[in-house]
């Protein structure tokens, strides 16, 4: 299983201790909250509901099984909505939530009743939280990593131990729609569902023709599931992690690793005749390497975050870098690196996708922060 946040890896090293950082580069990079151990090691991405952004973490609440947060950009005040306690009440959330019909609904790593990972929904108005669903492991899939998405009133997911599921929400039934087969048609999806013109598409981090990853489509109408694009590796890059987004009818993505200097790429897909194309191809150092995360569109550009990478003489950890944002327009071709992350006090490993709120864009980091709690940190810089 490849590993998830809490824990950065890179090239098998597991991460040791963290050196000296010299001030940001981004001008106009503000820290908004800086987390002291609940929560702890924000994961994904932030969701905007009423001016206020709602999120999860891995770490935290009773157990230290993860929390579920809301924090208010206005007075910079953050409030624990719901600690996880692991076992039966699920853990360690790793996918971001969704509202739903007055309801955040999200997926859990870990926990339910058989500890296979789990569906839970919480109750903006009562705060009650509840597993609404227990995986099983087996032919019903676990370990659930990619958050929901919703279609036509149902939640859509995929578990990293090979299914694409739909729940529905009214009558709490999980169907197992699909079960990757491990080979050419891809294995382990990660990234969230997008769904676009009915059909969901997605990723699969390994698997098709050369075991680098896939980009496929799923049809919910007739079960049919067609890999758009097998990632070669090399050139073309390998390991497509992040969630796709949809921008003029193309479909964008990033890979992990590949392009000449293998420190992954932007890639886009064509969803009518499978079309792929590197777009951008990362050159590592201080361009940034490691593009996990999903891309947002804001204006006709995309934003992302590059898990490491940055200002050659900055190392978090062990690593090249601490991290960057940037920005690519599809148009032009042109990337800019708009922050590096300096480690210490002001964040690095930025392990949650972009927000726009206002004329800001939010996100999060898994380590860094307060000085005797290195939990990440949420951040904002102007578009």
């Amino acid at each position: 299983m490849r590993p998830t946040a809490f824990l950065p890896i890179l090239g098998g090293l597991i991460l040791g201790t963290l050196a000296a950082s010299p001030p940001a580069a981004a001008k106009d990079f503000q820290v908004e909250l800086r987390m002291k151990g609940s929560p702890s090691r924000p994961v994904d991405r932030l969701i905007s509901v009423g001016g206020e952004l709602y999120g999860a973490s891995g770490d935290g609440g009773p157990t230290n099984s993860g929390t579920l947060y809301v924090f208010d950009p206005v007075t910079g005040a953050v409030r624990i909505l719901y600690g996880f306690t692991g076992g039966v009440d699920a853990a360690y959330p790793a996918g971001a939530p969704i509202k739903f019909h007055g309801k955040l609904f999200g997926t859990t790593e870990l926990g339910g009743a058989g500890g296979q990972g789990a569906i839970y929904s919480f109750d903006l108005s009562t705060g009650a939280e509840k597993v609404v669903y227990s995986f099983k492991g087996g032919a019903d899939g676990d370990v659930p990593l990619a958050g929901l998405v919703e279609a036509g009133g149902k939640l859509y997911g995929t578990t990293y131990e090979d299914t694409l599921f739909s729940f529905d929400p009214t009558t709490g039934v999980e169907t197992v729609l699909y079960t990757f087969k491990g080979g050419a048609d891809g294995a382990s999806p990660y990234g969230a569902l997008l769904p676009f013109g009915g059909k969901l598409f997605g990723t699969t981090d390994v698997g098709g023709t050369a075991f680098k990853g896939t980009v496929y489509s799923f049809d919910p109408a007739s079960g049919v599931e067609t890999v758009l694009h097998s990632f070669q590796g090399g050139s073309d890059g390998n390991y497509p992690l992040g969630r796709l987004i949809e921008v003029g009818g193309m479909l964008y993505g990033t890979t992990d690793a590949g392009g000449p200097a293998n420190s992954g790429t932007i890639f886009s897909v064509d969803p009518a005749t499978g079309a792929e194309a590197v777009v951008y191809a990362f050159k590592g150092g201080e361009d940034g390497l490691s593009p996990d995360l999903g891309l947002i569109e804001v204006d006709g550009e995309l934003f992302g975050v590059t898990l490491y990478g940055g200002k050659s003489e900055v190392a978090c950890q062990d690593t090249p870098g601490c991290g960057t944002v940037y920005s690519f327009d599809p148009a032009t071709g042109v990337k800019k690196t708009l922050h590096y992350f300096t480690g210490g006090t002001r964040g690095f490993y930025p392990y949650s996708s972009l927000i726009k709120l206002g004329d800001r864009l939010y996100g999060a980091t898994n380590v860094g922060g307060a000085p005797d709690c290195e939990c990440g940190i949420l951040y904002s810089l102007m578009k």
